[in-house]
């Protein structure tokens, strides 16, 4: 699924136009690229990646919610849009997330390559 596809499914999930998703899904690139940068080294950017792919498919259980309104807080603001709006737009990205895990064999392959590696690099 490219950014066009994944902004147009946000934006038909959530009642949002399109222009404010992709504000706040760019926001939210941005916001995780700078807390990455802000790590401080190899092994704590990939626990970093790890933590944010972690809270996007975990975004509905209540362990993550504090967590998650700190990001919330972050991309509103970058965005300039409300938290309320922001909030939904990236739980609709969770669950376009979780729904891409739980129907495409290919996602499912994709994810837990992709969570090996990034666990590798960060137990070495």
């Amino acid at each position: 699924m490219n950014k066009r596809e994944t902004v147009q499914a946000v934006s038909n999930g959530t009642g949002i136009a399109t222009g404010t998703c992709v504000r706040i899904l760019d926001s939210l690139e941005v916001v995780s690229m700078h807390e990455m940068e802000n790590a401080g080294g190899i092994t704590l950017f990939f626990d970093h990646i790890y933590r944010l792919a972690d809270r996007l498919k975990r975004m509905r259980e209540k362990q993550v919610e504090e967590e998650t309104s700190a990001l919330v807080r972050k991309v509103a603001c970058l965005s300039e849009t409300g938290t309320e709006e922001t909030q939904r737009v990236l739980k609709a990205l969770s669950d376009l997330l979780n729904h891409r895990l739980e129907t495409s064999r290919s996602a499912r392959f994709q994810y837990r390559i992709f969570v090996r590696l990034v666990d590798f690099f960060r137990h070495t």
